[in-house]
Formats: C-alpha cells, sequence, structure tokens
C-alpha cells in the first residue's frame, strides 16, 4: 500500500513541477510583451523567456513521457 502512495506523490510532484515551469515560462513572456508595448527594448526578457520556455518545454516533455510510462 505505500509503495502505491508513494508512486502517487512523486507523479503529484512531477506535475507540480511541471505546472511551476508553465507559469514561469508564461510570466518572462508576458514581461517582455509588456516592455514591448510600452515601448521600451525588449530583448533581454525576451531571451530570457524563450531560453526557460525552450528549456521548460523539453524538461515537461520527457517528464510526460515517464509519467506516461509508469505502471
Amino acid at each position: 500500500m505505500c509503495a502505491v502512495d508513494t508512486q502517487h506523490q512523486a507523479v503529484s510532484f512531477m506535475l507540480a513541477e511541471m505546472a511551476i515551469s508553465v507559469e514561469l515560462a508564461r510570466l518572462g513572456v508576458y514581461r517582455a510583451a509588456w516592455d514591448f508595448d510600452r515601448g521600451i527594448r525588449n530583448t533581454y526578457y525576451a531571451s530570457i523567456a524563450k531560453a526557460f520556455a525552450a528549456d521548460m518545454a523539453n524538461k515537461c516533455a520527457a517528464d510526460c513521457v515517464q509519467v506516461s510510462q509508469r505502471q
């Protein structure tokens, strides 16, 4: 019984980390867009948002494969 609960907890943590990553990537994009809308040079925030979102998308895809392969 404990092994099953531990597996579900591990999956829950992975899903929570994925959700955090997606929200942080979204906030980075919003920050870059906000500066762009105000006419401020936004290459710094746009670069950070692009790099972070790409890294997190790759990590989330790998984590989703791990979650789907659990039994």
